[in-house]
C-alpha cells in the first residue's frame, strides 16, 4: 500500500551508525539467502550499498547506507524484515521532453516488475550521491540514473523538481519522486532512447496528453504498481 509520507521538496541526509552489528547467527542466515540469489541470477546481481530509511522527521529524511544483498535477504525473506530493518530508498523521475512525458518498459533482465511500464528514470540511492556534509544530492542521483537509464544526457535537464516522498508499506521502500524538465523534443528524445542499453528497459513511449489518457485507461495492469498510483492517485487522476 502507497502512501506520501511527505509532500514537498525533501532533504536526506546520513546519520551515524548506532555501533550494533549483525549476530553471527543473522549474518550466516544473510549470506545463505544471498548465495541462493548469486546461484539462480548468475553474475548479474552484485552486492552495494543503498541507503535505508530510519526515520522521516518534516521535510528531512534520515537513514543510513547498508550492504544490498541485506534488501534482498528481506525481500526473499520477509520475516528478516524486523532484525535488519531494512528501507530503501529510490527516487523516480517524472521526465518531460517537450512532446511529452516518458515511460520506460521493464525487461526481463531486471528483478522486479518485469515486462511493466514505469516513469523514467528510477533507481536507488547510492553513496555517489553522497555530499561532504552528509546530505545526499537527490538530483543528481536523478541525473545519472537518467543517463545510465535512457542514454539522454544530464546536459538536456532543465530543472529538478522533488515534489513527494512516498512509502510502500508492504515492500518498505521509500521512492522520492521528482519532476525532471527536459530540453529536447519527442523525436529526439526518442532518437537516443532507442539506442539506450536493454539491460534495464526493453523500450520507451513518449505519450503526448491524449496518448497518456488512452493508455492509462487501456493498459492500467501493465504499468508497475507505484507508478500506476502516481499516475491515478497523484499525478493524472482524470485520465484513469
Amino acid at each position: 500500500m502507497f502512501k506520501v509520507r511527505y509532500k514537498g521538496s525533501p532533504r536526506v541526509q546520513e546519520v551515524p551508525l548506532d555501533g550494533q552489528t549483525l549476530s553471527p547467527a543473522l549474518a550466516a542466515e544473510v549470506d545463505k539467502v544471498w548465495s541462493e540469489a548469486q546461484e539462480e541470477q548468475g553474475n548479474g546481481l552484485s552486492n552495494g550499498s543503498i541507503f535505508s530509511v530510519t526515520d522521516i522527521v518534516g521535510s528531512l529524511v534520515r537513514g543510513r547506507f547498508v550492504e544490498y544483498k541485506h534488501f534482498v535477504a528481506v525481500r526473499r525473506r520477509p520475516d528478516l524484515f524486523a532484525a535488519l530493518q531494512v528501507r530503501p530508498l529510490a527516487v523516480t523521475g517524472l521526465s518531460r521532453c517537450d512532446g511529452g512525458i516518458i515511460l520506460g518498459c521493464r525487461s526481463d533482465r531486471v528483478t522486479q516488475d518485469q515486462g511493466l511500464w514505469e516513469f523514467v528514470p528510477s533507481g536507488g540511492v547510492d553513496r555517489s550521491s553522497r555530499r561532504a556534509d552528509g546530505f545526499i544530492d537527490v538530483a543528481r542521483q536523478i541525473e545519472r540514473e537518467l543517463r545510465e537509464e535512457t542514454g539522454l544526457d544530464p546536459s538536456l535537464i532543465a530543472n529538478v523538481s522533488l515534489r513527494y516522498v512516498i512509502e510502500d508499506s508492504s515492500s518498505h521502500v521509500f521512492d522520492i519522486v521528482a519532476d525532471v524538465a527536459l530540453q529536447v523534443s519527442a523525436e529526439r528524445a526518442m532518437s537516443a532512447l532507442n539506442q539506450a542499453s536493454q539491460d534495464e528497459y526493453e523500450s520507451f513511449k513518449v505519450l503526448d496528453a491524449d496518448g497518456r489518457r488512452l493508455f492509462f485507461e487501456r493498459s492500467q495492469e501493465r504499468l508497475a504498481p507505484l507508478s500506476r498510483y502516481i499516475a491515478e492517485d497523484l499525478e493524472f487522476p482524470a485520465a484513469v
